[in-house]
Parts: structure tokens; sequence; C-alpha cells
């Protein structure tokens, strides 16, 4: 059966539906596939890349949907030029921003 992990923040996650309501879930029922909800409601592109090894890559699936970004415009200092200090991991705290 293929698989398709669709990957990303609350859009894809949507915590406020049953599971079997979300989107993906949908998805999954229509086309007869096997979906992979790795959603975070919240996350950012750093999560989102700090996560993307073990959740996407170790997986191996045929295919990938990527939904998220809106949760950065929450927190613009990557817009100020600041970068990490240390590797982006899914636990990224800002303190680790040098700007």
């Amino acid at each position: 059966m293929r698989t398709l992990i669709c990957y990303g923040d609350s859009l894809i996650e949507a915590s406020d539906l049953d599971g079997p309501s979300t989107w993906p879930s949908r998805v999954a029922r229509r086309l007869k596939i096997n979906v992979i909800n790795s959603g975070i409601g919240g996350d950012t592109t750093g999560g989102l890349l700090g996560r993307f090894y073990p959740e996407v890559v170790q997986q191996d699936a045929d295919a990938v949907l990527i939904m998220g970004g809106t949760n950065d415009l929450k927190n613009t200092s990557w817009m100020m030029g600041c970068i990490p200090t240390q590797p982006v991991t899914s636990s990224w705290p800002t303190s680790q921003l040098k700007c």
C-alpha cells in the first residue's frame, strides 16, 4: 500500500477535529492509501527542519505533502538576521539564536 506523509503544523494536525474527520484521514479513505498525519500545531519551520529526518526521510514514504510556515509570522526574529548557534532540533529554544 502506498504511503503519504502529511507534514507540518496545525494546518495538517487539525487537532480541533476528531481523527476520522481530519482531511489527512479523509484522503486516506478516499484514495485507499496509508496517510501519516505528522502535523504539530504551533510548529515553526525550525521545528519542521528539526524533525524532518526522523519523521519523513526515515519513513521512506511514497510522497510527502508539506504545509507550514504560518506560525513563523508570530515570531519575526528570523527576519532580523538571527541565526542559530546550535544545530536545529525540534526542541530548539529561542535562546540559541544569535542576533
